[in-house]
């Protein structure tokens, strides 16, 4: 696999400020356990997530930016009460750079790299941590967090002006 700098010449249409930069969306049509939880979301919190993706056992609510500070007092209640799964608030982001971050909130992201790789066209996005335990965090028991977060980039997530298919990754500086 090439980094950016080895390929930016090569592939400019796919370059890292056009993929940190890239307007996003996801979108999601719900199953019934989805509508269920959606509708529990706006009881608990008298406001709509702007999306809910369950992958396994945790429920992703993607809230509005201006909401995200004072839904985030709700949480443990939440939790408390919805002990067979993990709940998660992430910021509803529109560029991927930002997303990124909003998926390892309780983290301190040391920095962000993409490699490309040329024959799938596949970008990366290497996240750098620096200790073991914020690496954990991100990576979850038994890699089950980063698994989710991957399966929602990769199954739920398109870009504004292509598709690329997408892994992030997590590894100690």
């Amino acid at each position: 696999m090439l980094t950016h700098h080895q390929i930016s010449e090569e592939i400019p249409q796919i370059s890292e400020e056009i993929v940190f930069s890239q307007r996003i969306r996801i979108v999601k049509k719900y199953t019934n356990e989805e509508i269920k939880y959606y509708q529990y979301f706006y009881t608990k919190t008298g406001f709509y997530p702007e999306n809910l993706i369950i992958v396994k056992d945790i429920l992703f609510y993607f809230v509005n930016l201006e909401d995200y500070f004072s839904l985030t007092k709700k949480l443990p209640k939440m939790r408390g009460e919805i002990k067979n799964k993990k709940i998660i608030f992430i910021r509803n982001e529109t560029k991927m750079i930002k997303l990124l971050f909003s998926f390892f909130p309780d983290t301190y992201i040391h920095d962000i790299e993409t490699e490309i790789d040329i024959s799938t066209k596949e970008v990366e996005f290497v996240i750098y941590f620096l200790s073991y335990k914020d690496r954990g965090i991100a990576v979850g028991r038994s890699g089950e967090y980063i698994v989710a977060v991957n399966e929602i980039l990769n199954n739920y997530l398109s870009f504004e002006n292509s598709q690329i298919p997408i892994k992030v990754s997590c590894h100690l500086l």
